[in-house]
């Protein structure tokens, strides 16, 4: 079995796919129904999915440690001890890009809980103050920006690196039918 990321090829790789798919769909669906009275129902069942997918991706992140999201704050860590030490000089376009990956996927993962909590929240309120719309209007805004930043940080490892790592989380990549 192929070494691809200091992970082997194949580890659970369908399940991570499937997971990271139904993320992205589920946020796509939550934010273009977010806006329009109407989709209220698809806003709140896509944030339903999207705080479940992300539930099953941090179990299967415990139950699989080669597709760990621990991985990604360790890289996180190791790349801002590296900007403090300052010994290493400048850091190679890589190495930001995976940290900054590393940084949003660690954004994601604690702001989703906090735009489910907030709209569950909303859900529960009677009548619904200004403050707690707000306040899940700006998680959800921030959220869509850390996305955004995320997609252009794996675009940009693309660039750099080759499509390697993009492909790696779409349906017929390089780990199709192993995982």
């Amino acid at each position: 079995m192929a070494t691809r990321h200091g992970t082997r090829v194949g580890e659970g790789g369908a399940v991570t796919r499937l997971l990271h798919a139904t993320l992205a769909i589920a946020f796509l669906g939550a934010w273009l129904s977010a806006e329009w009275e109407g989709l209220r129902t698809w806003h709140i069942a896509c944030g339903h999915a999207l705080a479940g997918a992300l539930l099953a991706r941090i179990a299967w992140s415990l139950a699989r440690p080669r597709a760990s999201l621990l991985r990604w704050w360790h890289t996180f860590r190791r790349a801002a001890r590296r900007l403090r030490s300052g010994h290493d000089g400048v850091l190679r376009a890589p190495t930001w890009s995976i940290a900054g990956s590393a940084l949003v996927v660690c954004g994601i993962v604690l702001l989703v809980p906090g735009c489910f909590v907030t709209g569950w929240a909303l859900g529960r309120l009677i009548d619904v103050a200004q403050e707690p719309v707000a306040l899940h209007r700006w998680l959800g805004t921030t959220l869509m920006v850390v996305v955004a930043t995320h997609v252009a940080l794996v675009a940009v490892l693309g660039v750099l690196r080759g499509p390697r790592m993009a492909r790696d989380v779409l349906p017929g990549g390089p780990r199709s039918g192993q995982g």
